[in-house]
């Protein structure tokens, strides 16, 4: 059963990494000067949140220059982004070299803990563009799977609280998974308040109307009746986030992690109902557990 409990990350990287070439995917970027500063001033505050938990961490004497000059790029405000817009294809290709040189940055076994932040944050702040939801992911799995669960809650709480990214299909898959390794029983269940347009503070970022919009409209009285797919909380009407068949199986799982046994069994029982399949593995784990 502890076999059973761990987190696949491989099969997670797989999904991010092929979600970079995936067309389908929507994204939303920065369209003009003053949305460009707030993703720069954004990046900037998230770089010196990661160096500032490294420098709790790490208390060595021995010297980090990655870290030092990440320091210094990050407090002057020297991130210099462009607009994604302007070669798509260039940004994509930028983008995938980024995460790959952040993935081996987090496998490399010889960098201590300073130096592998300072090496990442540096990387981040020389970017030709704002870090998008794919090095989100990616940072939120690679540090996860290292075992350094403060710097994936930074890229979390930036997520949701200090960007408008809009998430991909695994990014509420790495979340939730980040709060069942963190055992963050409250956080795990405001995602999935996230997820079905319960949470009225930020939802799951897919999208929005406010309700004063939705009255003086007809087209989005007829978006905003479907709930099925949103819902009215607050001054809000939420796009739910849509469900796949792993970001179900770690809703599953996460609920088996916490002990709420009732609630994952009437889940995966919804599940069989509505023809939504599940692993073997799951429901073995469900009947285990």
């Amino acid at each position: 059963m502890r076999a059973s409990r761990r987190t696949e990350y491989e099969r997670l990287e797989r999904a991010i990494i092929a979600e970079e070439s995936d067309k389908a995917i929507l994204s939303r970027e920065p369209r003009n000067n003053l949305h460009l500063f707030n993703e720069s001033s954004s990046i900037e505050h998230l770089v010196q949140q990661l160096l500032r938990r490294a420098e709790i961490i790490d208390k060595g004497t021995s010297p980090s220059p990655s870290f030092d000059e990440a320091r210094d790029l990050a407090e002057t405000g020297r991130a210099n982004f462009t607009f994604r817009s302007i070669d798509p294809g260039r940004a994509k290709k930028n983008t995938s070299l980024l995460n790959r040189r952040l993935r081996s940055l987090m496998e490399d076994p010889k960098l201590g803990v300073k130096e592998r932040i300072g090496r990442v944050c540096y990387n981040l702040l020389v970017s030709a563009h704002p870090p998008d939801m794919h090095t989100y992911n990616t940072l939120i799995v690679a540090f996860d799977k290292a075992g350094y669960h403060a710097f994936a809650d930074a890229l979390v709480n930036s997520f949701f609280h200090e960007r408008l990214l809009r998430p991909t299909p695994s990014t509420f898959v790495a979340i939730l998974n980040h709060y069942k390794a963190t055992n963050n029983h409250g956080k795990f269940l405001r995602a999935l308040a996230c997820l079905t347009g319960a949470d009225s503070k930020t939802g799951a970022k897919i999208g929005r109307r406010h309700v004063g919009d939705v009255e003086n409209s007809p087209i989005l009285r007829k978006w905003a009746a479907d709930t099925r797919l949103r819902t009215r909380t607050g001054d809000w009407v939420w796009e739910h986030v849509p469900l796949s068949r792993p970001l179900v199986e770690e809703v599953i799982t996460g609920l088996l992690r916490f002990r709420l046994f009732d609630q994952a069994a009437t889940f995966f029982v919804t599940c069989m109902r509505s023809g939504v399949a599940v692993s073997t593995s799951v429901v073995k784990q469900i009947l285990d557990e």
